[in-house]
């Protein structure tokens, strides 16, 4: 019998409390915590803008990632950023992770190396629910052990950022969609999530409205280059390295990653990416209609097995084309100047009666 879903009142046909459509919207608020969590330590150290409600530029110096309390409690007082909506979503992460625990007669994995990778993986997807989310626990049900899984100890050993616990959480309860459903206060666990979710997510600014510059060149002091990623403002001519905190000219960094661009060999996916990345879109229409005009010259194929990835000149089963960028850029740089040249001639005909 199909019940009305208790959050956006939709009939939900299997009737469960609540519906697949609000489930997913679910799902995607706990798969964004690590991307959210990310991003609010990037806003405290000062890499990102800090939006309290204005629009416009950003002070020579940078802000402290701190609001000041006066107005809400007696006396005086300041806020770590976000920090009331961090504890709130902690909160509701370990309480509904204990309700679900319970519901299923499990225990949260909460050191499991394989639900680390999940975690990590989760802060470069930023919630998208087209991720698979797997399951990776040791549940015990009448003292049967129904699930297992493992990941190689190396594997979760190289995650650069140690993974917290309000991740492991997340991502744990988002690998049980259909079990969050089944929830008798499945709308309360809906509105807690999501209310806290979208608190952090208001409270840091995302690093989308910056420019991503690549790693930092710097060699540090033992010989190991920093490699700290680069992140710069719409309309920044420096950027500091939140790392060894050495200056950056941002013009000099964007030239020297399009002339390495310039060599790179690209599939045509690729190559249409790479040009974007630097400031020279072309259409997936005009890049393929090129390359089947032979405008666009191939210069070797790509061939890709399970051992390895090589380049070769010989065509052999399987391969795909590759294609210079450099070439590509300067194909649609000659077109962007023949269509500017032919522009006046353009205007001019057509005022000829």
């Amino acid at each position: 019998m199909s019940t009305p879903c208790g959050i956006c009142t939709r009939l939900v046909g299997d009737g469960l409390p609540m519906c697949e459509v609000c489930g997913r919207t679910l799902v995607e608020a706990l798969l964004a915590v690590p991307s959210l969590l990310a991003d609010l330590e990037t806003a405290r150290t000062g890499q990102a803008r800090i939006a309290e409600g204005r629009a416009g530029g950003r002070s020579a110096e940078a802000p402290l990632p701190i609001k000041d309390t006066s107005s809400e409690y007696r006396g005086r007082g300041v806020r770590l950023l976000g920090e009331r909506d961090a504890v709130a979503l902690s909160t509701a992460l370990h309480g509904w992770a204990r309700v679900l625990a319970d519901h299923l007669g499990a225990e949260v994995p909460i050191e499991s190396r394989s639900l680390a990778v999940l975690a990590a993986n989760a802060r470069h997807t930023g919630g998208s629910a087209e991720a698979p989310a797997i399951v990776h626990e040791r549940r015990l049900r009448d003292g049967e052990r129904v699930r297992d899984s493992h990941v190689a100890r190396r594997t979760a050993a190289h995650l650069i950022t140690p993974v917290q616990e309000d991740e492991r959480l997340a991502v744990w309860l988002a690998s049980h969609p259909h079990e969050l459903r089944l929830l008798e206060a499945a709308e309360q666990a809906y509105h807690d999530i999501v209310n806290a979710t979208g608190g952090l997510r208001r409270a840091i600014d995302r690093p989308a409205d910056q420019r991503y510059l690549g790693r930092c060149p710097v060699v540090l002091d033992d010989g190991d280059p920093c490699a700290a990623n680069l992140w710069a403002e719409p309309d920044a001519t420096w950027a500091r390295c939140p790392r060894c905190h050495v200056q950056h000219e941002v013009a000099r960094i964007e030239a020297a990653a399009t002339e390495a661009a310039r060599e790179m060999l690209c599939t045509m996916p690729e190559l249409l990416h790479a040009c974007a990345a630097v400031g020279s879109p072309i259409a997936r229409r005009t890049g393929y209609r090129w390359a089947t005009e032979g405008r666009l010259a191939r210069r070797a194929w790509l061939i890709r097995t399970r051992a390895s990835v090589r380049i070769t000149d010989r065509h052999e089963d399987g391969a795909v084309p590759v294609y210079r960028v450099g070439d590509a850029l300067e194909l649609a740089r000659r077109e962007v100047a023949e269509h500017l040249a032919a522009a006046p001639t353009g205007r001019a005909r057509s005022k000829t009666p």
